[in-house]
């Protein structure tokens, strides 16, 4: 018998009569044969009537084979008139990502712990995922040797929704019932993003729910951080959360507290940590040298945020004799990004002691399926194990003492109104000989400060005791001031060399600074370091600084200007300038190409300058004190500065990098922050890159540039689903609203939009000349971006024609999206299972594999009820969510 549905999960429904003769206490095997169609999960269930529900007895992901369903259940618990009803059904519409029901290796364990993270989802739309991990754990506590649950953050996905935070709420109490200990912290999404509003979250989970745990250790600002000591299989733990927007204060709270308890073994858990690159987060760098490397005993940091699963694994060489000492596993294990919000999947954390390993697996108890990440494509991504020395550590209490002290009532004597640092003394009258006294101190003050001596003790013995005379002279050895020597003056630092050092064979110089600070490389060196470099590396590098000790606020560099010319415009080499902040790379071509008087110098001055206070900010952007300028000279033999010429524009853009102190990249937030040129008071936005410790932008204008934050607001985004995708592109200055303060996120997306969009993701330009669609003026907005976009093949046109005012459509969206992918050279990402849209048929055959693609990457989703409504407008609000998607990629 077979039964099949498109639209429900179908099951077949048994009555199994039992004979008169079976008792209640007797046990009935049910056994089911049969299959189902390959990656299906299949479920056994028995009716209960005393719970009033179906209980799965056995389930199974199907192959290709037929396969069997068997369990054992008491006749009395499960028998109604007689029968048991019996019911067989493909629980699953869509499998787990792998299809496995088995981990691909079932290694042995001592005990566990589960670490779920990025929860929001469910708390929001997924509730019944939510409940079924919680109570899966519960029920399975004993089995699992569960001794503790992690959770690394995003409980809700609203924080100002109060029903995530109901359903968050229950679901972790399903721990506290079945008295599992757990620890959460908050994530982005619990605090509102960049309000770092904590009110709700302390609301729901503040210290006040964990204190009365037994492994609570102690909080930090109502559990925004707090830790738990776990004792299991012979070892000692200490597990550290902290929340998000964490800064100095908190690290430093963190590493006080691992730094407290040296003998176990520290786990981090945190929200953000590690990249889906596998490279640590800027605040997690700091984390590593502040917390990480001085403490020993820190074995792991656990995080999520970022929609992927990653381990990076440092070794430390903790005694300086250069072999490693021990390993820190970070680990990224986060699944939102998967549908239904995660399908589920969480890790377990298995310690062997037996073996030293810490085994992770990763399960989905919604789908009964191990690795969202299929084995096969992916190894060791969502399995593997770990080394880690887990022996028992010897423990030992041996008592050479115990006493107790006793401070009675009994007053010797007392003293009044003693000065501070003055000595004070009572007599003892009464003493009988050969006994032993104890006495104390008690000093109290006039504002109810008190504090109590040790206890002390003597014999007092019946003798009397000699005279002694006092020594002659007066003074004491040691008594007087002898004199300090005084401190030899510092040595001066040695003036600095115009002298230039190289690396033979790199194009490589090293000009010293003279007298003067200026640093100079004569056309003798250029022509070197230009003849090691036309055959490698294209690119002449004068390295202005080496060692932190020489840091400087400014530099000024003078070239031979001929030689220069000569080695960028004629050879077609790159200048790179470098010291230890600032990095600029003049592309060949790039300066002016006109030859000058013999011994001119171009003159290359930059530094570090505060903050402007220009008129140009607007509204809702903010400074971080961080700023510099650059300019470029011509100076003439024998040439006063004044008449100097000034170069006020380069023939092509030079790049820069500028490094930002660990300090510095705490404070900023990358979504938002961008250079901006400052020209009498008002900005230009340049761009900029910020990657890990830099920023990276490119200018063909010498001036001053500074770092800035604009967070620009919308008023008809507010509760917008898009809200923080679009204020992050508008940041960017990739988008912008149709008015100062309002976006239209309904409003539809042209054609030319669409072009003008990319092209400024693209960052490209292209000729563009032969491409003069007949219905795009030359004066249009938007005209360079389409020419540009049809010249790399971004679009194309309609027998001459373009349509630049039509809206353009979801699928035509996909097709032009995967376009943009592979300009930007983005490496595929993991793909997800493709889903198949109910209207899949009513997709163009020529954008059919570009919406699986992008459906796979996680950029196009459906409209709702499994329509993908291809021939539907895009509109401005999920412009912003797919370009950001593209951008998330690289």
């Amino acid at each position: 018998m077979t039964t099949d549905s498109e639209e429900q999960f179908p099951y077949q429904r048994y009555e199994i009569k039992l004979d008169p003769l079976v008792k209640a206490s007797d046990s009935v095997e049910v056994k089911w044969q049969g299959k189902s169609l390959p990656e299906r999960k299949v479920s056994l269930y028995a009716w209960k009537a005393e719970d009033s529900k179906w209980i799965m007895l056995d389930s199974r992901i199907a192959g290709e084979e037929d396969f069997e369903l068997t369990s054992k259940v008491t006749a009395g618990q499960y028998a109604v008139n007689g029968s048991i009803s019996i019911m067989v059904q493909d629980e699953i519409a869509v499998g787990g990502a792998s299809g496995a029901s088995r981990p691909v290796t079932e290694d042995p364990y001592d005990f566990s712990f589960a670490w779920m993270s990025d929860t929001q989802y469910y708390s929001q739309s997924y509730p019944h995922i939510y409940r079924k991990n919680v109570q899966w754990l519960a029920d399975n506590k004993e089995d699992l040797k569960l001794k503790y649950v992690i959770h690394t953050g995003d409980l809700v996905d609203k924080s100002e929704q109060e029903y995530q935070w109901l359903e968050a709420d229950r679901n972790m109490k399903v721990l506290e019932d079945a008295q599992i200990p757990y620890g959460v912290l908050a994530g982005n999404h619990d605090v509102g993003h960049q309000t770092g509003d904590y009110e709700a979250y302390k609301k729901y989970f503040g210290d006040w729910r964990f204190k009365n745990s037994p492994v609570f250790g102690g909080s930090y600002d109502d559990n925004r951080g707090h830790y738990d000591l776990i004792s299991a299989g012979g070892n000692d733990f200490i597990i550290v959360y902290m929340g998000w927007g964490l800064q100095e204060q908190e690290i430093q709270w963190m590493n006080e507290v691992v730094a407290k308890y040296p003998e176990r073994k520290a786990i981090l858990s945190l929200h953000e940590y590690l990249l889906v690159s596998n490279n640590r987060a800027p605040i997690a760098d700091e984390i590593f040298e502040k917390v990480v490397k001085p403490n020993k005993n820190v074995i792991a940091a656990l995080s999520g945020h970022y929609h992927d699963a990653e381990l990076n694994t440092e070794e430390l060489d903790d005694n300086g004799d250069g072999i490693p000492d021990r390993k820190v596993y970070q680990m990224l294990a986060d699944y939102q990004g998967a549908p239904e919000g995660g399908l589920g999947y969480i890790r377990l954390m298995q310690f062997d002691v037996a073996n030293n390993k810490l085994h992770i697996k990763t399960y989905s108890p919604y789908l009964d399926d191990y690795n969202y990440y299929k084995p096969d494509q992916f190894p060791g991504k969502d399995e593997f194990s770990l080394d880690l020395d887990l022996q028992p550590r010897l423990k030992r209490v041996a008592t050479d003492y115990i006493g107790v002290s006793v401070y009675t009532n009994e007053k010797i004597g007392q003293v009044e109104q003693v000065n501070s640092g003055n000595t004070a003394s009572v007599n003892w009258s009464g003493l009988a000989g050969n006994q032993y006294y104890q006495w104390y101190v008690k000093a109290e003050d006039d504002f109810s400060g008190m504090t109590l001596s040790d206890i002390w003790g003597f014999t007092a013995f019946a003798v009397t005791p000699p005279v002694v005379d006092p020594p002659s002279g007066g003074g004491s050895p040691g008594s007087g001031n002898p004199g300090v020597p005084s401190r030899p003056a510092p040595p001066k630092p040695p003036a600095g060399k115009p002298e230039t050092s190289y690396q033979p064979g790199k194009g490589i110089t090293i000009p010293g600074p003279d007298a003067s600070g200026v640093y100079r490389v004569s056309a003798a060196v250029l022509q070197q370091a230009a003849n090691e470099s036309a055959g490698s590396s294209k690119t002449i590098s004068v390295q202005l600084q080496q060692g932190a000790d020489l840091l400087k606020d400014s530099y000024t560099l003078e070239l031979d200007y001929d030689a220069l010319n000569e080695a960028i415009n004629q050879n077609k080499l790159a200048l790179r300038v470098e010291t230890p902040v600032y990095t600029m790379t003049l592309p060949a071509g790039s300066i002016p190409s006109a030859k000058g008087p013999a011994g001119s110098q171009l003159i290359l001055k930059l530094e570090s300058v505060p903050s402007s206070q220009n008129s140009g900010l607007i509204p809702h952007m903010t400074q971080t004190g961080i700023a510099f300028s650059w300019n470029l000279s011509v100076k003439q033999s024998g040439q006063d500065e004044k008449d100097m010429t000034i170069v006020s524009t380069l023939m092509s853009p030079a790049v820069w990098t500028w490094k930002l102190t660990t300090k510095q990249m705490a404070a900023i937030d990358p979504d938002y922050a961008g250079v901006y040129q400052v020209v009498n008071g008002k900005l230009t936005y340049v761009g900029g890159d910020l990657k890990e410790s830099s920023i990276s932008f490119r200018s063909n204008l010498p001036g001053t540039y500074e770092l800035l934050e604009w967070r620009p607001v919308f008023a008809d985004m507010n509760g917008s689903w898009a809200k923080e995708v679009v204020q992050k592109l508008a940041a960017k200055h990739l988008i912008q609203g149709v008015e100062l303060n309002r976006y239209a996120p309904a409003e539809h997306v042209t054609r030319a939009d669409f072009a003008v969009l990319a092209m400024r993701v693209l960052g490209q330009d292209a000729d563009k000349s032969a491409y003069n669609f007949n219905d795009v003026a030359p004066e249009a907005y938007y005209a360079d971006e389409v020419g540009q976009a049809a010249a790399l093949g971004l679009i194309q046109g309609f027998d001459g024609s373009f349509r630049p005012k039509e809206s353009i459509t979801r699928e035509e969206a996909a097709v032009l999206l995967n376009r943009l992918i592979e300009k930007l050279e983005i490496s595929e990402p993991a793909l997800m299972e493709s889903v198949s849209f109910k209207d899949q048929r009513d997709i163009s055959p020529w954008a059919v594999d570009d919406v699986t693609k992008l459906q796979q990457m996680g950029i196009l989703q459906g409209k709702g009820r499994k329509q993908f409504e291809p021939e539907a407008a895009v509109t401005r609000a999920e412009l912003a969510k797919m370009m950001f998607e593209v951008l998330q990629l690289k």
